[in-house]
């Protein structure tokens, strides 16, 4: 039977939606990734994985390492590695001056590194029907971290792969 007092309609709403979702709940109903750019390529990773988010500003260059590293930040202390996707994916730079960075610092065990991106689009929810499998056309070294592909092309990428691989860890050798 349908209320006729708004008011209690409301209040009734209102309890509805300030129930606490449960990390069951959320897995039911997809995935909260941060978005972001690369070039002309669009990413997401799960939010559970991102610390933080911050612009590049001070970074330190490391000579004789891989390509794929693009340096080094301080983060309260800590020394982070700043991984370039853009290498990893075979993706263009852009010209030196017009390089304006953000970093996602993402966290997977005890490793953190800091991604860069062109730029971040925030937070966005994607429902599991709407991620399917990679492309069979992705080049072999994006498809190993790569978890599925929504069909507003967001590239959904799997960070315990990617930080996993024995190719993207950095050793010092004695």
């Amino acid at each position: 039977m349908i209320s006729d007092d708004p008011k209690a309609l409301l209040q009734k709403r209102a309890r509805i939606l300030a129930q606490k979702i449960t990390g069951a709940d959320r897995k039911e109903q997809g995935l909260e990734v941060v978005a972001f750019h690369l070039g002309d390529e669009f990413y997401g990773v799960e939010k559970e994985f991102v610390q933080e988010v911050f612009p590049l500003s001070e970074f330190t260059s490391l000579p004789g390492v891989p390509d794929f590293v693009y340096g080094v930040v301080a983060l309260r202390g800590q020394v982070i590695s700043l991984m370039d996707l853009r290498v990893v994916f075979d993706i263009a730079r852009p010209a030196a001056d017009k390089a304006c960075f953000s970093i996602l610092f993402v966290r997977h065990g005890d490793l953190v590194t800091g991604l860069l991106a062109d730029t971040v689009a925030g937070v966005q929810f994607v429902a599991p029907d709407r991620i399917f499998p990679p492309l069979p056309a992705m080049t072999r070294n994006k498809m190993a971290y790569v978890k599925g592909v929504t069909p507003e092309s967001m590239i959904l990428l799997d960070i315990a792969a990617l930080l996993d691989d024995p190719e993207r860890i950095v050793r010092q050798e004695d």
